[in-house]
């Protein structure tokens, strides 16, 4: 899974999002900075009781966004099916994908 979007006004911030199938893991990059958002070896993701996940976190310097990432698992087989992703900036949904 690999999602773009673009942010700011006065302060251009391109933000990547991107999620590893295989390994689970979940990472996004800010103008060229990679940065984690799980761990891909962390024991609880492979027993997920939760269908929904949401990441937090914040990017841009002077002009900030608040960025929330919602992914939600299929019921049956979540690791194998696309799952869900919603993004939200500023608490305002910008970006549905469904995909791996």
């Amino acid at each position: 899974m690999n999602l773009t979007v673009a942010l700011g006004e006065t302060e251009k911030t391109n933000l990547i999002i991107q999620r590893n199938w295989i390994t689970g893991s979940l990472f996004y990059v800010e103008n060229g900075e990679m940065r984690s958002l799980n761990k891909p070896t962390h024991s609880e993701r492979s027993f997920l009781i939760s269908r929904k996940q949401t990441f937090e976190f914040t990017v841009g310097l002077d002009e900030k966004h608040n960025i929330r990432l919602e992914r939600i698992r299929p019921l049956v087989f979540g690791g194998v099916r696309p799952h869900s992703y919603e993004i939200f900036v500023n608490d305002e949904l910008i970006k549905s994908y469904k995909g791996f």
